[in-house]
């Protein structure tokens, strides 16, 4: 409130737009929070590199995927936060073989692939949404099921871990979001 009261101040904002921008501050906010947040845990794991190839593997997945989505923007940035912070003390402190990596990957894959996208209450898809998101999933998938693959073959297998798991985190958050919508169609 207090920003927007400053930014009225001083340019004579639309009070028709009102609880448009305050809406608007209010996401830009949560993600400044977000960030910061990120940032901190990346620095003081030591593992800035991972945290920003684990994101960037995640995100466009995740975001074409769908699946469960919390009740609040708060629950969401601590469960994405409890999140990373696993996902980092898994990297930093499990050696994941390469035949494990791969069957966890497989695994991943196919819920990924044959559940995807998975609407939710907050974005409801029609028919052509989820061909496109579909679609979008499937080539995002293939691209990092590639990388996963050249990793492994290069016997990088550190990175691969990072690529796997947000595959993995993906796959979950798509199976969960999944069982969500069956629940409560029954």
């Amino acid at each position: 409130m207090k920003v927007y009261n400053y930014l009225n101040t001083y340019l004579k904002l639309n009070t028709d737009d009102e609880e448009i921008i305050k809406f608007g501050l209010e996401i830009i906010i949560e993600i400044l929070i977000a960030i910061i947040t990120i940032i901190m845990v990346s620095v003081i794991s030591g593992m800035i590199i991972e945290t920003i190839l684990f994101l960037l593997f995640l995100i466009p997945l995740r975001q074409n995927a769908g699946g469960y989505h919390t009740k609040s923007r708060i629950c969401c940035g601590i469960l994405s936060l409890f999140i990373l912070i696993v996902v980092l003390t898994i990297i930093s402190n499990f050696n994941i073989n390469r035949m494990i990596q791969f069957l966890i990957c497989f695994i991943s894959a196919n819920i990924i692939f044959f559940l995807s996208p998975v609407d939710n209450n907050n974005n409801k898809l029609d028919n052509l949404e989820k061909k496109v998101y579909a679609s979008r999933t499937k080539k995002i998938l293939l691209f990092e099921l590639l990388g996963f693959m050249l990793l492994v073959i290069l016997n990088y297998s550190y990175w691969s871990c990072v690529l796997m798991i947000s595959i993995f985190i993906t796959a979950i958050l798509v199976l969960a979001g999944y069982l969500q919508n069956r629940m409560e169609k029954n």
